[in-house]
């Protein structure tokens, strides 16, 4: 980061960077960054982006089946849920840290 850069431009481009509604080119553009700047701090930014996502998906996923499943017990579906409920809180408080 350069002496201009105001402190909390890299925090509100990884916060607009994980909400997955804009472009990095758009993110760059609306924190006053370049887009070369923006990309070098996504590398660090993907692995956690990706792990989350990577998670709640294949919670989902276990949960879909366990739900077509007539042998699947409510201890089975009610730990899922709570799975996905841990990690929906992890998400906010990420995203919550970041803004």
């Amino acid at each position: 980061m350069t002496k201009t850069q105001k402190p909390n431009e890299k925090q509100t481009a990884e916060y607009l960077y994980h909400k997955g509604a804009l472009t990095q080119k758009q993110i760059a553009k609306k924190v006053g960054v370049t887009e070369k700047t923006l990309s070098r701090w996504a590398k660090s930014w993907k692995p956690r982006k990706s792990g989350l996502s990577e998670a709640v998906i294949n919670c989902i996923n276990r949960l879909n089946d366990k739900l077509k499943d007539p042998k699947a017990t409510a201890y089975e579906i009610k730990t899922l849920t709570d799975t996905l409920e841990t990690l929906e809180k992890a998400r906010y408080k990420s995203n919550k840290h970041i803004s």
